[in-house]
This record gives C-alpha cells, sequence and structure tokens, in this order.
C-alpha cells in the first residue's frame, strides 16, 4: 500500500486535499510540519493487518523525514533518496533517480520499483564474446583487486560452457602468482602461458590456434599493464588482425572515488573496453564505483561478490544494478 504525502498551510486545508485526491476512505498516518505549512502522510485505505500498518508507519517516516530537514523532495521518494544515500550514491544522482520516480507515482507502483527500472536503464551490459577466432580478454587493475580470481571465475564459466579456454599471465616475476595460477590451470584443464611481455602473445600462434578465448592476467602496476596492452594490441593489429582484444577494467566496489580516478588515469593507454566490479560483499558503500564506470560510460562485464570461484560472479542485469543502488548488496 502507498502513502501519500499531502501538504497544506493548515491540517485542515491537507486534509481537503487529501480527500480530494484519494477519496473519503484515506486514513492518516503521520503529520509533520514544515515550512509552508503542514504535510501529511496518508494511505488510500485503512491497512488490512498490523504487517501492512507497520510498513505504512515506516514508508511514512521516509516521507516525512524530508520534510521535517527542509527537504524538498516529492511525495513517495524519500524511500528512495534514503536508500541511495546509505550506499554513497552522490546528491546528483539521487536527485535525478528521485525526480523520475516523482513523475511516475501516478502510476500507483511502489517507488522503489519504479527507482529499480531508473537505475537499470542508466547502465550498459558488455556483449559476451562470439564463437569464432581466439578473442583475448585482459584483465588490468591494481594489485589486490581481485583480477586473478575473476579470471579463474569467468574461465570455469567458459570451461562448462564448452568454450577452448586458456590463460596467460605477465606477472611471472612473482612466484606465488604464478604457482596459483598453475593450479587453478591444472584444475580446469586449460593451458597457461607465462609471458616476460605481452608482444610475446602473437608468437605463440601454434599454442593458442586451439583456444576460443584467452584470459591475460597483469601485474597490478597499472601505468605499466597499460601499456604492455597497448603494445599488444598493437601487434595483433599488425600481425593477427582477426583476433579481437577486449581490455577490462577491474575496480573494487568499495573503491573511493579518488582511488578509482587514479585508477582510470593509470589505465588510461589500455583503452578500457569494459569495466568488472569485484569484492561487492566487502561493503555496502558500492556507489561510487557504479558512479565512476557511469560517467566512463563504462559497460559492466561482470559481478563479483566473493572468493568462491564456482559462484557469485554474476551477468549484470538492471534487476542487479538496482540491488546495488538501493540495497547495497546483490541478492
Amino acid at each position: 500500500m502507498e502513502v501519500h504525502g499531502i501538504r497544506g498551510q493548515d491540517v485542515r486545508e491537507a486534509l481537503e486535499r487529501a480527500r480530494a485526491q484519494l477519496g473519503n476512505g484515506a486514513v492518516v498516518v503521520s503529520k509533520a510540519r514544515n515550512a509552508t505549512g503542514v504535510t501529511l502522510a496518508v494511505a488510500p485505505s485503512v491497512p488490512r493487518s498490523a504487517r501492512d500498518l507497520e510498513q505504512l508507519r515506516r514508508r511514512a517516516e521516509s516521507l516525512l523525514e524530508a520534510e521535517t530537514r527542509g527537504g524538498r523532495a516529492r511525495p513517495g521518494t524519500a524511500d528512495v533518496r534514503r536508500a541511495m544515500r546509505r550506499v554513497g550514491a552522490s546528491k546528483s544522482l539521487v536527485e535525478h533517480v528521485a525526480e523520475h520516480v516523482g513523475q511516475r507515482l501516478a502510476e500507483g507502483r511502489h517507488p522503489l520499483d519504479l527507482a529499480a527500472e531508473e537505475i537499470g536503464r542508466l547502465f550498459r551490459v558488455a556483449r559476451g564474446g562470439a564463437r569464432g577466432s581466439l578473442r583475448t580478454f585482459a584483465f588490468v587493475g591494481p594489485a589486490g583487486v581481485g583480477k586473478t580470481t575473476s579470471i579463474v571465475k569467468l574461465a570455469l564459466r567458459l570451461v562448462r560452457a564448452g568454450r577452448r579456454t586458456a590463460l596467460a599471465t605477465l606477472d611471472g616475476g612473482r612466484v606465488g602468482a604464478v604457482e596459483q595460477l598453475h593450479a587453478y590451470a591444472k584444475l580446469l584443464d586449460v593451458p597457461l602461458f607465462v609471458l616476460g611481455a605481452a608482444s610475446e602473445l602473437p608468437d605463440r600462434r601454434a599454442a593458442l590456434d586451439a583456444a576460443e578465448v584467452l584470459l591475460l592476467d597483469t601485474t597490478g602496476e597499472v601505468d605499466a599493464d597499460a601499456r604492455e596492452i597497448a603494445t599488444l594490441r598493437a601487434a595483433l593489429a599488425s600481425a593477427r588482425p582477426e583476433q579481437a582484444l577486449d581490455a577490462y577494467l577491474v575496480l573494487a566496489a568499495g573503491a573511493s572515488r579518488a582511488a578509482l580516478a587514479e585508477t582510470q588515469r593509470a589505465a588510461s593507454g589500455a583503452r578500457p573496453d569494459a569495466a568488472l566490479l569485484t569484492k561487492i560483499d566487502e561493503t555496502r558503500i558500492v556507489a561510487p564505483a557504479l558512479e565512476h564506470v557511469l560517467a566512463q560510460r563504462l559497460p559492466v562485464a561482470f559481478l563479483s561478490d566473493g572468493p568462491d570461484i564456482a559462484s557469485r560472479f554474476h551477468r549484470p542485469s538492471g534487476e542487479l544494478f538496482a540491488d546495488l543502488l538501493l540495497r547495497g548488496r546483490l541478492r
């Protein structure tokens, strides 16, 4: 059941407006004074149960909160505003979604459902790779952001889908990192190539001809990795133009706006084609990372919310983006 905010210069005027808009069966749930008079939180009818009454009270509290703080929120948008603020959304994004919701309240749908639709519309989803010539996906991002784990998660999905998959890494200087990838490559029964430089990859033609998808791990030194990926793009364009290369920018969901901006600057030479958000389970303040991909006009390839390689790795959708910006987590 919806709660409507009805304004008036005094209670009598607000009651008259409530009756005119919602009929004689309308029920006042709560009220609040504001700078211009009074606002009533009004339900169209008497709640049927104690549970419905409690839900109405919570919605009325959210609606009137903006009024008592001097806000100018349109009726029905307070729940949306509060939910998005909790996940760290900027004022501009909150206002954009709330305005959209306010314009559609007459449809009679819950404001959070309207907000979810608008949030889902804002984001783009990266397209999957088509079968055919070898396609390389290079993962670039700071050390510790979850690049290797994401690569293994994606490799498992690809293998299960029957895609001929190979792994490669530029992080040969770290013995532990190579051993970890070797163990996963053995588990998945896929080849692993340890490269001194990305430019070596086109020379591995014979070894790679059997693969459809190559997943390339990087060192975590984002500036250097971006240069390697740029070199690889040029080498492939010259030696094997039929091979496609996509650079995935891997971002931790809880990263600060400053850290996100620095990663973007360092990775610019790689010309990222899409973003991959990791460690969603470790934070509820996910809005800065999501707003970053919006500002950069990056489609999102995957959402990762846990270390288990067999699960918690998702192709994004409008519903999942809405979960993140309204709940701070995936369902």
